[in-house]
């Protein structure tokens, strides 16, 4: 039987890499892949990638809006390869480029 840790929180252990290669509980498991996935929707509801990006984002709204990272460096820490990509990724997802979510949630 798969064991998966509750809720997304528990997909990634630390900052967000290129190559991130799942969740502790997959490797833990030692199922395949296909198995573990299954197991991940029907415990949590939505799929492992998409709370995977869920993540991604939810990072990266927090760095962009309290700390002095660059765009690039914030795309990088959450796992884009690329600017372009993360700033497309990021407006899909918010309805907002990386720019106007930073403008728009300053903190004093």
């Amino acid at each position: 039987m798969v064991q998966l840790d509750p809720g997304c929180h528990q997909l990634h252990p630390g900052p967000l890499k290129p190559g991130f290669s799942g969740c502790p509980s997959c490797r833990k498991s030692q199922s395949t892949p296909g198995l573990f996935f299954k197991t991940f929707f029907q415990y949590t509801g939505i799929r492992p990638l998409a709370c995977l990006h869920e993540k991604r984002i939810e990072r990266a709204q927090y760095l962009l809006t309290t700390t002095n990272m660059s765009y690039v460096e914030v795309a990088t820490e959450t796992g884009f390869e690329n600017l372009p990509y993360f700033s497309r990724f990021f407006k899909k997802v918010t309805s907002l480029t990386p720019v106007q979510y930073k403008q728009q949630n300053k903190l004093d």
